[in-house]
Protein backbone atom coordinates (compact mmCIF):
# COMPACT_ATOMS: atom_id res chain seq x y z
CA UNK A 1 0.00 0.00 0.00
CA UNK A 2 3.12 2.24 0.39
CA UNK A 3 4.35 1.84 -2.76
CA UNK A 4 0.72 2.27 -4.34
CA UNK A 5 0.64 6.21 -2.59
CA UNK A 6 4.34 6.54 -3.49
CA UNK A 7 3.72 5.76 -6.81
CA UNK A 8 0.67 8.08 -6.67
CA UNK A 9 2.45 11.01 -5.10
CA UNK A 10 5.05 11.09 -7.82
CA UNK A 11 1.97 11.05 -10.78
CA UNK A 12 0.94 13.59 -9.43
CA UNK A 13 3.98 15.93 -9.16
CA UNK A 14 4.98 14.62 -12.84
CA UNK A 15 1.13 15.68 -13.65
CA UNK A 16 1.48 18.97 -11.67
CA UNK A 17 5.20 19.95 -13.97
CA UNK A 18 4.00 19.35 -16.73
CA UNK A 19 1.20 21.31 -16.70
CA UNK A 20 3.21 24.15 -14.69
CA UNK A 21 5.23 24.04 -18.20
CA UNK A 22 2.51 24.13 -19.93
CA UNK A 23 0.92 27.48 -18.42
CA UNK A 24 4.37 28.99 -18.87
CA UNK A 25 4.62 28.19 -22.32
CA UNK A 26 1.35 29.61 -22.31
CA UNK A 27 2.34 32.88 -20.70
CA UNK A 28 5.71 32.79 -23.36
CA UNK A 29 3.49 33.36 -26.04
CA UNK A 30 0.61 35.60 -24.86
CA UNK A 31 -2.05 33.27 -25.64
CA UNK A 32 -5.04 34.19 -22.40
CA UNK A 33 -7.35 31.57 -23.56
CA UNK A 34 -4.82 29.15 -23.81
CA UNK A 35 -3.34 30.21 -20.19
CA UNK A 36 -6.81 29.95 -18.35
CA UNK A 37 -7.82 26.59 -20.33
CA UNK A 38 -4.39 25.39 -18.23
CA UNK A 39 -5.33 26.87 -15.61
CA UNK A 40 -8.31 25.38 -15.07
CA UNK A 41 -6.97 21.54 -16.27
CA UNK A 42 -4.74 22.31 -13.28
CA UNK A 43 -7.06 22.68 -11.04
CA UNK A 44 -9.17 20.03 -11.72
CA UNK A 45 -6.15 18.05 -11.51
CA UNK A 46 -5.16 18.93 -8.26
CA UNK A 47 -9.04 18.48 -6.43
CA UNK A 48 -9.26 15.34 -8.80
CA UNK A 49 -5.61 14.15 -6.91
CA UNK A 50 -6.22 15.34 -4.17
CA UNK A 51 -9.38 13.19 -3.42
CA UNK A 52 -7.92 10.44 -4.77
CA UNK A 53 -5.46 10.26 -2.36
CA UNK A 54 -7.52 10.77 0.48
CA UNK A 55 -9.54 7.67 -1.22
CA UNK A 56 -6.33 6.07 -1.53
CA UNK A 57 -5.63 7.09 2.39
CA UNK A 58 -9.22 5.73 3.92
CA UNK A 59 -8.70 2.39 2.14
CA UNK A 60 -5.30 1.86 3.38
CA UNK A 61 -6.13 2.76 7.05
CA UNK A 62 -9.79 0.25 6.52
CA UNK A 63 -7.41 -2.21 5.33
CA UNK A 64 -5.11 -1.81 8.37
CA UNK A 65 -8.10 -1.56 11.00
CA UNK A 66 -9.01 -4.88 9.27
CA UNK A 67 -5.99 -6.28 9.81
CA UNK A 68 -5.61 -5.66 13.36
CA UNK A 69 -9.20 -6.98 13.78
CA UNK A 70 -8.07 -10.01 12.29
CA UNK A 71 -5.55 -10.12 14.61
CA UNK A 72 -7.64 -9.78 17.67
CA UNK A 73 -9.82 -12.46 16.63
CA UNK A 74 -7.45 -15.08 16.30
CA UNK A 75 -5.56 -13.71 19.42
CA UNK A 76 -9.15 -14.13 21.24
CA UNK A 77 -9.53 -17.68 19.95
CA UNK A 78 -5.96 -18.99 20.81
CA UNK A 79 -6.79 -17.66 24.55
CA UNK A 80 -10.23 -19.30 24.47
CA UNK A 81 -8.36 -22.73 22.72
CA UNK A 82 -5.91 -22.41 25.93
CA UNK A 83 -8.59 -21.83 28.54
CA UNK A 84 -10.33 -25.11 27.11
CA UNK A 85 -7.30 -27.32 27.40
CA UNK A 86 -5.85 -26.08 30.69
CA UNK A 87 -9.15 -27.05 32.31
CA UNK A 88 -9.57 -30.20 30.27
CA UNK A 89 -5.77 -31.41 31.60
CA UNK A 90 -7.56 -30.18 35.16
CA UNK A 91 -10.69 -31.54 34.49
CA UNK A 92 -9.15 -35.06 33.64
CA UNK A 93 -6.06 -35.03 36.71
CA UNK A 94 -9.08 -34.32 39.00
CA UNK A 95 -10.81 -37.48 37.77
CA UNK A 96 -8.30 -39.97 37.53
CA UNK A 97 -7.10 -38.66 40.98
CA UNK A 98 -10.77 -39.48 42.39
CA UNK A 99 -11.25 -42.84 41.15
CA UNK A 100 -7.61 -43.44 43.04
CA UNK A 101 -8.37 -42.16 46.50
CA UNK A 102 -12.08 -43.54 45.89
CA UNK A 103 -10.80 -46.93 45.24
CA UNK A 104 -8.27 -46.55 47.87
CA UNK A 105 -11.20 -45.74 50.49
CA UNK A 106 -13.68 -48.58 49.76
CA UNK A 107 -10.91 -51.40 49.80
CA UNK A 108 -9.87 -50.26 52.70
CA UNK A 109 -13.60 -50.50 54.38
CA UNK A 110 -14.90 -53.47 52.22
CA UNK A 111 -11.32 -55.69 50.67
CA UNK A 112 -9.88 -56.25 54.05
CA UNK A 113 -11.05 -57.99 56.93
CA UNK A 114 -10.14 -56.43 60.33
CA UNK A 115 -8.77 -59.21 62.04
CA UNK A 116 -7.18 -61.66 59.71
CA UNK A 117 -6.00 -58.91 57.47
CA UNK A 118 -6.83 -61.04 54.56
CA UNK A 119 -8.23 -60.00 51.58
CA UNK A 120 -11.65 -60.81 49.51
CA UNK A 121 -10.49 -61.39 45.64
CA UNK A 122 -13.93 -60.24 44.46
CA UNK A 123 -12.71 -56.58 46.03
CA UNK A 124 -9.53 -57.09 45.07
CA UNK A 125 -10.43 -57.41 41.40
CA UNK A 126 -13.17 -54.10 41.91
CA UNK A 127 -10.86 -52.22 43.31
CA UNK A 128 -8.43 -52.28 40.65
CA UNK A 129 -10.86 -51.65 37.79
CA UNK A 130 -10.65 -48.29 39.16
CA UNK A 131 -6.96 -48.11 39.70
CA UNK A 132 -6.56 -49.26 36.14
CA UNK A 133 -8.92 -46.57 34.70
CA UNK A 134 -7.39 -44.03 36.91
CA UNK A 135 -3.23 -44.96 35.16
CA UNK A 136 -4.84 -45.01 31.92
CA UNK A 137 -6.12 -41.59 31.87
CA UNK A 138 -3.16 -40.16 33.55
CA UNK A 139 -0.67 -41.93 30.83
CA UNK A 140 -2.50 -40.08 28.19
CA UNK A 141 -2.79 -37.02 30.00
CA UNK A 142 1.09 -36.81 30.48
CA UNK A 143 1.30 -37.62 26.77
CA UNK A 144 -1.27 -34.81 25.71
CA UNK A 145 0.94 -32.35 28.19
CA UNK A 146 4.10 -33.34 26.11
CA UNK A 147 2.40 -32.72 22.57
CA UNK A 148 0.77 -29.66 23.91
CA UNK A 149 3.92 -28.09 25.98
CA UNK A 150 3.49 -24.35 24.54
CA UNK A 151 -0.03 -24.06 26.07
CA UNK A 152 1.29 -24.15 30.17
CA UNK A 153 4.11 -22.11 31.92
CA UNK A 154 5.72 -24.66 33.30
CA UNK A 155 4.93 -28.16 30.98
CA UNK A 156 8.34 -29.83 32.87
CA UNK A 157 7.27 -29.65 36.08
CA UNK A 158 2.98 -30.77 35.19
CA UNK A 159 4.20 -33.80 33.12
CA UNK A 160 6.79 -34.77 36.00
CA UNK A 161 3.70 -34.59 38.44
CA UNK A 162 1.62 -36.42 36.03
CA UNK A 163 4.13 -38.73 35.47
CA UNK A 164 4.85 -39.61 39.05
CA UNK A 165 1.30 -40.82 40.01
CA UNK A 166 0.96 -43.01 36.71
CA UNK A 167 3.74 -44.47 37.45
CA UNK A 168 2.79 -44.88 41.17
CA UNK A 169 -0.30 -46.57 39.90
CA UNK A 170 0.93 -48.86 37.59
CA UNK A 171 3.36 -50.64 39.93
CA UNK A 172 -0.04 -51.17 41.75
CA UNK A 173 -1.02 -52.92 38.40
CA UNK A 174 2.14 -54.88 38.02
CA UNK A 175 1.86 -56.24 41.27
CA UNK A 176 -1.91 -57.10 41.00
CA UNK A 177 -0.80 -58.86 36.98
CA UNK A 178 1.75 -60.78 38.77
CA UNK A 179 0.08 -62.47 41.37
CA UNK A 180 -3.54 -62.25 40.60
CA UNK A 181 -3.12 -65.47 38.32
CA UNK A 182 -2.46 -67.67 41.33
CA UNK A 183 -5.92 -67.22 42.52
CA UNK A 184 -8.69 -68.82 40.95
CA UNK A 185 -11.77 -69.06 43.31
CA UNK A 186 -13.31 -65.35 43.26
CA UNK A 187 -13.99 -66.46 46.68
CA UNK A 188 -9.90 -66.82 48.48
CA UNK A 189 -8.90 -64.98 50.36
CA UNK A 190 -5.27 -63.98 51.11
CA UNK A 191 -3.20 -61.79 53.36
CA UNK A 192 -2.27 -58.09 52.45
CA UNK A 193 0.95 -58.56 53.48
CA UNK A 194 1.26 -60.55 49.87
CA UNK A 195 1.08 -57.31 48.30
CA UNK A 196 3.46 -54.75 49.60
CA UNK A 197 2.59 -52.27 47.09
CA UNK A 198 -1.27 -52.22 48.20
CA UNK A 199 -0.31 -52.77 51.68
CA UNK A 200 0.90 -49.37 51.27
CA UNK A 201 -1.69 -48.06 48.96
CA UNK A 202 -4.32 -48.28 51.81
CA UNK A 203 -1.99 -47.14 55.03
CA UNK A 204 -3.17 -43.56 56.19
CA UNK A 205 -0.99 -40.88 54.10
CA UNK A 206 1.56 -39.78 55.98
CA UNK A 207 2.53 -43.60 56.82
CA UNK A 208 2.69 -44.74 53.26
CA UNK A 209 4.16 -43.50 49.66
CA UNK A 210 0.36 -42.73 48.49
CA UNK A 211 1.16 -38.87 50.08
CA UNK A 212 4.74 -38.04 47.74
CA UNK A 213 3.63 -40.23 45.09
CA UNK A 214 0.03 -38.99 44.77
CA UNK A 215 -1.49 -36.39 46.65
CA UNK A 216 1.38 -34.02 46.53
CA UNK A 217 1.79 -34.71 42.79
CA UNK A 218 -1.53 -33.54 42.40
CA UNK A 219 -1.62 -30.36 44.40
CA UNK A 220 1.30 -29.68 42.04
CA UNK A 221 -1.03 -30.36 38.97
CA UNK A 222 -3.81 -28.30 40.34
CA UNK A 223 -1.50 -25.16 41.44
CA UNK A 224 0.47 -24.90 37.97
CA UNK A 225 -2.86 -24.91 35.48
CA UNK A 226 -4.73 -22.50 38.33
CA UNK A 227 -1.86 -20.18 37.82
CA UNK A 228 -2.30 -20.52 34.26
CA UNK A 229 -5.73 -19.75 34.26
CA UNK A 230 -4.90 -16.67 36.25
CA UNK A 231 -2.60 -15.27 33.41
CA UNK A 232 -4.48 -15.83 30.16
CA UNK A 233 -1.65 -13.95 28.19
CA UNK A 234 1.44 -16.18 28.07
Amino acid sequence: MKKIILTFIILMLVSIGVIAILIYTGAANKTSSANDTVKAILQVVIVSGFGAWVSVLMSDYQLRQQAKEKEREVRRMKLEYREVLLKSVLSRAMDAYGKAKTARRLFRGRGVASNSRHLVLEQYDHFFDQINAAQLELEVLARDVRASDRTFSEPGGLDQNISKMEKYLGELISEYEQLRPQFSDPMTSFTISDLPRLEDYIRPSAQSEFKPSMITPFQGIQASIRKDLLNPSL
